[in-house]
């Protein structure tokens, strides 16, 4: 079965099944729900999935059947990885859906939520914790754990590579980009990314995307950097073969960025946009980062570090920011960098006419837009690490 071909039905049978919990993403994009929302809940619900519309995977349409459109309608939810496990939110901010993460890899006390993807008709999951216990999982379609690797240096996404079916993990504690076997059946990586390429000047690196486009696949990578030489950046890696992993190019052109997450690219009103949770790229906290280019071959042009307007902001510690094809912002603040249960999902309208100003965007030469009306759509989540839009085959 072609999922994509399909999208239609399976978007009306979870729009059914979400009747009267969820509302059609127009007008108000969600409702203010600023309560504690837990998201351990049972591991049995089917989890059917469609992989064409997950956010750690770019698709840029070159099939000939066409994406369902992204856009946070009932038939979608955010995908948010918290230190309780994995929750699906509704834009009304109702947590429908969830596995903790006891269900997924065992006793897993002090775990944190990381990255997560869809993979084919599963979900592959990212988990840091103490000593060996961080790892991946996945989710198979009936909402049953697959398979966990641990063994992991904080790994902060999973991801499959289609090259050879593998699955990439940037482990942040040990400066790498990890490949392992993409059935799970081994802890050894397959290949690595790291300071042995002569183009690899960076490290923590701790979030990652899969851009596929014009027939190649590449992989958009944040690093949190530790001071120069090793700065904060956003690279960007042609990796459509696995022996001749190339590099494409690095932002900001030059200087660092403070603290980088998860780097998105984003086709909106004819442009390629690169966002990204800029964690302490504001004065007073975060700012969501907005470069721009025609071809995500080509390094994107700093435009702005858009900052919430009070009484929602400032942003104590962005890490995702989704951009849906209707023009609405999706932010997930984890609260104070080591705090717990203040993390919060906000939504704003994109700001449109912005342009570059010649500004480079590093932390020396940067432009803040106040970024109004920013609705709190859910609040009182533990360390959300991101919220990706999604649209399952899951019958809750």
């Amino acid at each position: 079965m072609d999922l994509r071909s399909g999208w239609w039905s399976l978007a009306l049978l979870v729009g059914c099944a979400r009747a009267g919990s969820a509302q059609l993403g127009t007008g108000d994009p969600g409702s203010d729900a600023d309560t504690d929302v837990d998201a351990d809940t049972d591991s049995d619900t089917d989890a059917d999935t469609d992989a064409d519309t997950d956010t750690d995977v770019t698709d840029t349409g070159d099939s000939t059947v066409p994406s369902p459109p992204r856009i946070f309608d009932a038939a979608h939810v955010l995908v948010i990885p918290t230190n309780d496990g994995i929750a699906l939110m509704a834009n009304d901010g109702t947590i429908v859906h969830g596995w903790s993460w006891n269900a997924m890899v065992g006793d897993c006390g002090g775990c944190t939520g990381e990255g997560s993807s869809a993979d084919d008709v599963g979900l592959l999951v990212s988990w840091a914790g103490m000593g060996q216990n961080q790892g991946i999982a996945r989710i198979d379609e009936t909402g049953a754990v697959d398979f966990v690797v641990t063994g992991m240096q904080f790994p902060h996404e999973a991801i499959r590579d289609p090259a050879d079916q593998s699955i990439l993990v940037p482990e942040a504690f040990s400066n790498n980009v990890n490949w392992y076997a993409g059935d799970g059946s081994s802890d050894a990586p397959v290949r690595t990314l790291n300071g042995a390429h002569p183009d690899w000047s960076q490290n923590l690196p701790n979030g990652a995307e899969r851009v596929d486009y014009d027939g190649r696949a590449y992989l958009l990578l944040s690093n949190r950097g530790s001071g120069a030489p090793n700065f904060g950046r956003i690279t960007f890696w042609d990796i459509t073969d696995p022996s001749a992993i190339e590099f494409v190019w690095s932002y900001p052109r030059s200087g660092t960025l403070d603290t980088p997450h998860g780097p998105v690219f984003r086709q909106f009103d004819g442009q390629w946009y690169l966002l990204y949770a800029h964690s302490y790229g504001a004065p007073d906290g975060g700012a969501v980062g907005v470069a721009v280019t025609s071809d995500p071959t080509l390094l994107p042009d700093y435009v702005a570090d858009l900052v919430p307007e009070a009484p929602v902001g400032p942003f104590d510690f962005l890490r995702g920011v989704e951009l849906t094809e209707d023009g609405w912002l999706w932010m997930t603040d984890s609260g104070p960098e080591f705090g717990f249960g203040e993390g919060r999902v906000m939504s704003a309208l994109f700001p449109t006419g912005l342009v570059p100003d010649g500004s480079v965007g590093n932390e020396d030469d940067q432009t803040f837009v106040p970024l109004p009306n920013v609705t709190v759509v859910l609040g009182g989540l533990d360390n959300p690490f991101e919220g990706w839009l999604w649209l399952p085959t899951i019958v809750y």
